[in-house]
This record gives structure tokens, sequence and C-alpha cells, in this order.
């Protein structure tokens, strides 16, 4: 028993011994410096569309905003918008969409939560009537009513 004890102690003693002798590494002190960002010109007028997307932080529908932020951002890359922003509700359930402070989508109003196609569409009704916004702005091509040969068959023979 007693040497059971002393092996222990003596574990615990090289153990200790060898965390003191490991030289800690350290951080270099020099950082990159950030890129400044040019002021705007003074007097000049932004170019582009603000859009503000609210949501309910309580019903954590910060996700969801992003990715239509996302969307919105890379359907209109050609300077159509100036800003995207990502802002709380102070009223719980909220879920807007506004382009120069004209609301585009109320989730509440609307009936829920857009498909990305149809915001889309909205935003560019606002931004930029006569753009087209790629394949979310085709029309899917309508079924022909029969072909013909579905009369003929008969499911009873």
């Amino acid at each position: 028993m007693r040497t059971r004890q002393i092996s222990v102690a003596y574990y615990c003693a090289a153990t200790t011994a060898a965390l003191v002798v490991v030289p800690h590494r350290t951080r270099p002190l020099t950082r990159r410096s950030a890129t400044p960002i040019p002021p705007p010109p003074a007097g000049a007028t932004p170019a582009g569309a603000r859009v503000v997307i609210s949501y309910c932080q309580g019903c954590k529908w910060l996700l969801r905003s992003a990715y239509f932020a996302q969307e919105l951002l890379t359907t209109f890359d050609n300077g159509e918008l100036r800003e995207v922003a990502l802002s709380p509700a102070p009223v719980a359930g909220t879920w807007t969409v506004s382009v120069d402070d004209q609301v585009v989508w109320d989730r509440k109003a609307d009936g829920g939560f857009p498909e990305a196609k149809i915001l889309k569409r909205r935003v560019r009704d606002v931004v930029a009537p006569d753009a087209s916004i790629g394949h979310s702005d085709a029309v899917p091509p309508k079924e022909p009513a029969s072909a013909g040969w579905e009369d003929d068959w008969l499911p009873g023979t």
C-alpha cells in the first residue's frame, strides 16, 4: 500500500516538472492593420437602394433573414442595391422586407415567408422594374391539355 502512494506522488511531481519546463508560446506583437474605407464624397447621393430586413429575435429568424439577404445581394450585384441591412424588430413576430422605406413583404400581411424568387421579383419591381433576374424570372411553360392517346385508354379493360 505504501509503494502505491509513493509512486502516485512521484508521477505527479514528474508531470508538474514537465509542465514547468515546457516554454510558453507567445503571439507576435505586430498585427495587420485594417484597410481604411474612404468616406463618400461630400454632397454625393449614394447609388442603389437600401433594403432592410426586420426580424424577430425571439422567434430566431436571424438565419432566415441572413439567407434572404445573401440571395438579394447575389442577385442584384450590378449596383442596384447599396445596402442590405438586418435589423432586429421591436415587435415580436415581425418579419418585414422594405426597400427605401417601402414595405415589399410583411409576414403577417402576406401570410408567411416568401420563396426566394417571389421576394426577388418584388424587390426587382421597386429597384429596377425593367431588369431581368435570370432563371427566377422565367415562367414555366404550360403543359398541353391532352396529348390525345390518354382519352383512348380505358382503365376498366
